[in-house]
This record gives structure tokens, sequence and C-alpha cells, in this order.
């Protein structure tokens, strides 16, 4: 059955933000939101979105349908046109209407091939700042400030042996038990991707300039 447009995720966003505008006052979620026709609605122009496996798709699909501040992507998008006949497009390859892009994937998990070429097809539409096939490895996490609008982070560290994840690298970019750490004999720990990468995806979008290229607008 479709979904009622007041159950969307437009609409819940924006009874979200208007919530805790309600709740905690000038706090900045006023500027979140705004007024629609039939419900409140996420002011998109404003808001950065992050999401991790089938999140980091959704978080190129609505880079791709709405002008948001920015999209990052973790360990996605996956999506891939199975046993279609080389060559097939499908959505990652149409027009962006936002162009601030940032990656990151372990290179060692089952489905970082897909991931690749999906940031291509991205780059190809015009939709990023990077340079086809420039994947940076981030070595040990902790060294250099990545440049993450030249190309997406890939990352070679091992899982945290703590994981309980059935896809250990995969999970291991995002998920707390997963994420490498190092860790003191008091049982303070430091999570590697927290030093500088996870800052550098989220942060650095903004500077990040795509090619220019005229996006057709749907009416």
């Amino acid at each position: 059955d479709a979904i009622e447009p007041h159950n969307s995720i437009t609409a819940r966003l924006g009874f979200l933000f208007k919530y805790l505008d309600a709740t905690y006052p000038n706090t900045g979620w006023g500027g979140l939101w705004v007024d629609g026709i039939n419900f409140p609605a996420p002011n998109w122009a404003r808001l950065r979105i992050m999401g991790h496996s089938q999140g980091a798709g959704h978080a190129a699909f609505l880079g791709q349908t709405k002008e948001i501040r920015g999209a990052v992507m973790v360990s996605g998008p996956q999506d891939e046109c199975i046993r279609c006949p080389p060559g097939t497009s499908f959505w990652i390859d149409g027009p962006y209407l936002s162009k601030k892009y940032t990656a990151f994937a372990s290179g060692d998990e089952p489905l970082v091939k897909v991931m690749k070429d999906n940031w291509n097809r991205m780059t190809a539409a015009n939709a990023t700042s990077w340079i086809k096939n420039n994947f940076q490895d981030v070595q040990y996490a902790i060294d250099t400030v990545p440049r993450v609008c030249d190309g997406p982070l890939i990352t070679h560290i091992k899982p945290a042996s703590s994981s309980t994840c059935g896809g250990k690298e995969h999970c291991s970019t995002a998920i707390d038990d997963s994420v490498p750490f190092i860790e003191k004999n008091n049982g303070d720990k430091k999570y590697l991707y927290d030093v500088k990468i996870w800052a550098s995806i989220v942060t650095q979008p903004k500077a990040c300039k795509a090619k220019k290229g005229k996006v057709k607008r749907s009416r």
C-alpha cells in the first residue's frame, strides 16, 4: 500500500523538527523546518544527510532529488542493476540537484567494487568534485586530514576484535562494536575514525565544488 503523505519521511522529519523547536526554543531547530501545505516539512537546504549501508543510498538519492547542504555516504550506495545488459543506466546515473558528496568505506567489504562503480557513476553524472577512480587509502586514519573533495576514502584497517557483526568489515566504518580502536589499560577507548575521518567527511563537503552542469528539474 502507498504511504500516506503525513506518514512519509518528509512529514515525520518536519514534525520532529517542529517538536524539537517547540520543546527547545532558540536552539537552532527552528531553521530546520518550514510550514508546508498540510504538515511541516524539512528545510532541505539546511540539512546534511549521512547514512550507512542502505542509508548511504538514501543519502545519495535525497541529494539527487532535493537541494540539500551535502550528503555523506558510509559503506554505500550498494545499489546495482543485477542481470542487466552492460551499460544499463539506473537511478544513480541521473541528474543531481545537490553537488556536495563525501564517502567512506572499507576496501575489504564484499560490495566495495559495487560502491566504487556507483561513486564513479555519480562523478560521471557531475554530482561530485571527485576524480574518477581516485580512491584514497586513509592508512592508519590518524596521520593527516584526508582530502575528501578529491575522492572517496577507503580503509584497510581490521575491524575491532569485539565486533559481533556478520559483515565485520562493512560494520567497521560506523557500528560501535566493530570500529577499530586503541584502548588503555583502564578500558578507555579512542575510536580511530573519530580522530579525523568522521569529522572530515561530515564537515568538509561544504568546500567541495562539483563540475558545473545543468540539471533538469521535474515539474
